[in-house]
């Protein structure tokens, strides 16, 4: 994970906003000069910093450190959610590797299923973490 790569993704981020450095620095609650080393890729980005940034775009984080999945935050939480209620309904609990594992594949079809249509219902993500689940569990 090199930091020019987070900085330039960040900046990206931050002009899909219109928000300027000094708006963006506000926003992640960091002063000016160091939001400007993470742009220049001068700085390394903190974890906490990086978490902020995920939220104020409403992405995943791990698109920010690794360019990966730019699967809306909020539908992260809600397959993270529906991956439990089915290891519940199942009796059936995933290692933590393996749940995160699950949770990138079902967030990935989904950013590619979106990107696609434009439109991914509750039922679309049923229906990928379903199969991704009977992939796992067979």
């Amino acid at each position: 994970m090199s930091d020019m790569n987070i900085g330039k993704r960040i900046k990206g981020l931050r002009q899909t906003r219109h928000f300027s450095q000094a708006r963006m620095a506000q926003v992640l609650e960091i002063p000016l000069s160091t939001y400007r080393q993470y742009e220049q890729g001068t700085r390394q980005c903190s974890l906490e910093v990086v978490k902020r940034a995920s939220k104020v775009f409403s992405i995943s984080y791990d698109y920010i450190l690794d360019g990966g999945n730019m699967t809306p935050y909020n539908t992260v939480l809600e397959v993270a959610k529906f991956i439990r209620e089915i290891e519940e309904k199942q009796k059936h609990s995933f290692s933590p590797k393996g749940f995160e594992k699950l949770l990138i594949a079902a967030c990935k079809h989904i950013s590619v299923k979106t990107a696609e249509e434009d439109v991914f219902t509750e039922k679309d993500m049923r229906e990928v973490v379903y199969f991704l689940v009977d992939l796992k569990t067979s």
